[in-house]
């Protein structure tokens, strides 16, 4: 079987499914002790990834090995949560020597790369950092999936979840470049009049108005929701009542410091007193 090389993974334009699009070739084209795959996946009402491990089992994991030989990592991880059982009853005996399952907590966010890499290795990867400046590299599932097919066609598809009003939420595959819309409508349409559009998620995603805006390799998923949503009344906040609530409502009890997880990872971020800043730079106003 040919060796998938880093220039293939480059040729393929194989980037990061599920974050920022970073180029996958100039991951691979370090050194590491451990590879990664992030299969947490905490954005509410998104599957995409545990179908794509469903499906395509077999193929995630050959794009492990395929990243774990690229880099002379001896170690090879997926990260996914224990509550999904019967995928990680799927993966098991697929595992080749080197490769192991860690069974992450039901809780958010898990699927934070910062965090994923502490709860798998226990490394605490620095403040702006990456994974590499502690000997790891981190990629998603349908990155693996894709890498696996690297020396043989490019990335012109992607796997999404449509969910939230729709008649019949599902994953689909679709073609780089279909709109937002079209997904939709392979989902049965919206249930409900003038739709709001949350892609990427409730928790992290944002609030897209054009509706024809193309589906590109990081879009993973697209919740569509009513006007008298909660998450898009939040989106459609501007920064004014974010402030003035924020005024009203902090006491400056410090939880949101104590239970944030970069905190937690000992990192130097206290919310507290951001929003201490807050009160005391607008005072007057």
């Amino acid at each position: 079987m040919p060796k998938i090389t880093v220039e293939n993974i480059a040729e393929a334009g194989v980037v990061g499914a599920g974050g920022a699009g970073f180029p996958t070739h100039v991951k691979f084209s370090a050194q590491a002790d451990t590879v990664l795959i992030n299969a947490a996946e905490c954005e509410p009402l998104l599957h995409k990834d545990k179908e794509v491990l469903r499906a395509h089992a077999d193929a995630v994991l050959k794009g492990l090995a395929a990243g774990m030989s690229l880099v002379g990592a001896s170690r090879g991880i997926v990260g996914i949560k224990e509550k999904y059982e019967d995928v990680i009853r799927l993966l098991e005996p697929k595992l080749a020597p080197g490769m192991e399952i860690a069974r992450l907590r039901d809780a958010y966010p898990a699927g934070d790369e910062f965090i994923l890499v502490y709860d798998c290795l226990g490394r605490v990867i620095p403040p702006g950092g990456i994974p590499l400046h502690v000997g790891a590299v981190v990629m998603n599932v349908e990155t693996s999936l894709n890498i696996a097919a690297a020396d043989r066609r490019p990335v012109t598809e992607k796997y999404l979840s449509i969910a939230g009003a729709v008649a019949e939420p599902v994953t689909l595959r679709v073609p780089v470049g279909i709109t937002l819309a079209e997904c939709v409508a392979a989902a049965g349409g919206p249930t409900v009049p003038d739709p709001n559009y949350i892609v990427g998620g409730v928790m992290m995603g944002y609030l897209e108005d054009n509706h024809d805006t193309l589906v590109d390799k990081t879009t993973g998923g697209v919740i569509v929701l009513p006007d008298d949503h909660v998450v898009v009344r939040r989106r459609r906040q501007d920064w004014a009542q974010v402030a003035r609530i924020g005024r009203s409502a902090c006491d400056q009890c410090s939880f949101c410091t104590e239970l944030c997880p970069r905190y937690l990872l000992g990192h130097p971020i206290e919310p507290h007193r951001a929003m201490r800043s807050l009160e005391f730079n607008m005072v007057g106003e």
